[in-house]
């Protein structure tokens, strides 16, 4: 069996990147308030992603098309805010450069938007590292869905056991499974690594170091 792929998000797992979703979140509230939005259902909905899910089937499309344009607006102000204070997680730039070393695709699969993700990944120099980068904007889904996970295969023409998912949260634990792919979650946290586990990753690790054993004990990976 071949490691042919990874498929990494970037925001927790790459890097520290700390977006105030909130923000983005009452910016929200305070538009569909304005539109005499009232709804407590779909208020009280946390994600905008599932605000948007509800408002679908009850909003004609030009007013849904305006909202979503509209939200994704105030999503890439506090993202594009972040980007500018993100730093890189401990131990990427030694897993990038091996990952190199054996000739592996490198695709960046994030929700978040491609000018914010373009910013973080030159600032921090990795950019480089990358054979692709997908995002929110380039079919307008987000993880959970697994459809940017299956354009990255499709595109790089990679079998389900050729390719490992990298992330660090849930949504990057069904997104990959909804895929049927293998993944490895990163988090030091006690009680998130116990809530994590609940959505049955294939690995959970505390550290780049852990994903580069688990990785050389299945592919023997080579380092120079």
């Amino acid at each position: 069996m071949q490691l042919k792929s990874i498929f990494l998000d970037m925001d927790g797992t790459l890097t520290n990147f700390n977006i105030n979703y909130k923000i983005a979140y009452d910016h929200a509230i305070q538009y569909l308030k304005k539109l005499e939005i009232t709804d407590s259902t779909i208020l009280n909905e946390y994600r905008l992603d599932d605000i948007l899910k509800k408002l679908k089937p009850i909003v004609d499309v030009k007013l849904y098309n305006q909202i979503q344009d509209t939200f994704y607006k105030f999503l890439v102000d506090v993202e594009h805010d972040a980007a500018k204070k993100s730093t890189l997680k401990t131990g990427v730039k030694n897993f990038l450069n091996i990952m190199q070393i054996n000739n592996i695709k490198l695709i960046v699969v994030t929700n978040n938007n491609s000018k914010s993700t373009n910013l973080t990944l030159k600032n921090l120099n990795i950019i480089e590292y990358f054979d692709f980068i997908i995002t929110r904007d380039n079919q307008k889904i987000m993880k959970p869905n697994p459809s940017n996970i299956l354009l990255a295969m499709q595109k790089f023409n990679v079998k389900n056991n050729e390719v490992i998912f990298i992330g660090d949260s849930w949504i990057d634990i069904v997104a990959s499974n909804s895929a049927n792919i293998k993944s490895i979650i990163i988090s030091t946290n006690p009680k998130q690594i116990k809530e994590l586990n609940k959505f049955k990753p294939t690995y959970m690790v505390k550290s780049y170091t852990e994903i580069l054993q688990i990785l050389n004990k299945i592919y023997n990976l080579s380092y120079k």
